[in-house]
């Protein structure tokens, strides 16, 4: 549920991710999938003065430490991972002086922002020196990736073991050894055995946003994709003719798109989806090219296995009895998140508010901060900002969602909870009070 804010922010193939399908955004879902990659390494930066290394260790609860060394210059780092970034402290040893970091990976490099004070003596957010690592070589990294033979154990499980029922309506059978994760948004991460660092593969369902589509291979909304990835990532270019494939669904088509990265990796981007009353359901993926080009086969089976979900629990309704005791439970109310982390040497914190109010519309606003306190140095950044639009109550089974549709043409789904009294939207703890 959340939306943009500083920590949210992630950088694929030196491009932000925004791909909008139908309205809907996949940065999130982005972000998640890079979580799950460790930043546990040594590093290198390369220049004429010779080789400067960088070793960081992040540990299972996401503390990140580290020492990076440039002849008589040695940073001890601290810090913690925030939705695909490290954000923390970077002592300066023979000084004893802090400084402010951020690292974050970028097309399979790790960029280490370090941001001093100002010439006012103050924490300057935007006064940074970035500077842009390459993980060292790892045995066995030139080999190629031999994907591990099914195990006799796998290969007599039943393919309904491995069928994804999702809660907005359809199925899809994903492949033996792969693991399905849900993320944000009604997002499904799929995470293949031996995954890349540097792609994400995720599957969503939202509301079709071309008036009068009612096929994927439609040419309006062929153009309408291919200029939404045409501003989002200028580097890359469609490839080939849209192909046409045949799912469960319906008949779904296929587009991709490749180019380089500034830093001349070669990337692809594959883009599945299917129109199924009024719903789009999406299969995407993105990374290095080799890499996401020997996905295809096992791609297109998951895709060509989206169905409708036919048992009797899996249709979105607003009227059912679950529907109306959460519409009761949010209606005219204030639904808050909070998030903060930070040590007496700065922090950041995340906030959204959203007004659900009894005539179905809503009010959202979002607001972050980075500050820092180092030595007697403070500053301070930080950004707002608000929409609004329709919302309502959506059921499948015994799930229920919240959905927004928002003015600018934007959907988002949010699966709720309770647990023990508390409410909770999309796994995260949110606070109901009345405005």
């Amino acid at each position: 549920m959340r939306d943009v804010t500083i920590r949210k922010m992630l950088v694929v193939w030196g491009v932000g991710v925004a791909l909008l399908f139908g309205g809907a955004t996949l940065r999130d879902a982005v972000a998640q999938a890079s979580d799950a990659a460790t930043f546990t390494g040594s590093y290198s930066l390369k220049s004429a003065e010779g080789v400067t290394p960088l070793t960081l260790k992040q540990d299972k609860d996401g503390k990140v430490t580290g020492t990076l060394t440039e002849k008589d210059l040695t940073l001890r780092l601290d810090g913690e991972v925030d939705k695909g970034r490290v954000i923390g402290i970077a002592l300066h040893v023979e000084s004893n002086k802090q400084l402010y970091f951020i690292a974050s990976p970028q097309a399979g490099q790790l960029v280490l922002d370090l941001i001093g004070a100002g010439a006012d003596g103050k924490i300057d957010l935007k006064n940074k020196t970035t500077l842009l690592f390459t993980p060292d070589a790892k045995p066995g990294d030139a080999k190629p990736a031999k994907p591990n033979p099914p195990s006799k154990t796998d290969a007599k499980k039943p393919s309904s073991d491995r069928v994804y029922r999702h809660p907005l309506g359809f199925t899809f059978e994903h492949p033996v050894g792969w693991k399905v994760e849900k993320a944000e948004f009604l997002k499904v991460l799929l995470v293949p055995k031996d995954k890349d660092e540097n792609e994400a593969i995720v599957v969503s369902s939202d509301p079709l946003s071309v008036p009068g589509t009612a096929r994927a291979d439609d040419p309006r909304w062929a153009q309408r994709l291919e200029t939404e990835v045409a501003e989002i990532f200028p580097s890359l270019k469609r490839v080939g003719r849209v192909e046409t494939v045949q799912t469960g669904c319906g008949t779904g088509a296929v587009m991709v798109w490749e180019g380089a990265t500034p830093d001349g990796i070669r990337a692809q981007l594959r883009l599945y989806t299917v129109i199924e009353k009024g719903e789009m359901h999406t299969l995407f993926a993105i990374g290095p090219k080799d890499r996401i080009e020997s996905r295809d086969k096992p791609l297109r089976e998951v895709f060509a296995s989206f169905a409708p979900d036919k048992s009797a629990n899996s249709a979105k309704r607003d009227d059912t009895p679950l529907a109306k005791e959460w519409k009761q439970r949010l209606n005219g109310m204030k639904v808050t998140y909070l998030s903060s982390d930070g040590s007496d040497a700065g922090g950041y914190t995340a906030r959204w508010d959203l007004y659900l109010n009894a005539d179905g519309s809503f009010t959202y606003r979002d607001s972050s901060t980075v500050s820092a306190d180092v030595g007697g140095v403070s500053g301070f950044s930080g950004g707002r900002s608000s929409s609004a639009g329709k919302w309502r109550i959506l059921t499948g089974g015994s799930q229920a969602f919240l959905e927004l549709r928002f003015d600018d043409g934007r959907t988002r789904r949010s699966m709720l909870s309770l647990e023990g009294g508390k409410t909770y939207v999309d796994g995260d703890r949110v606070f109901v009070t009345k405005p």
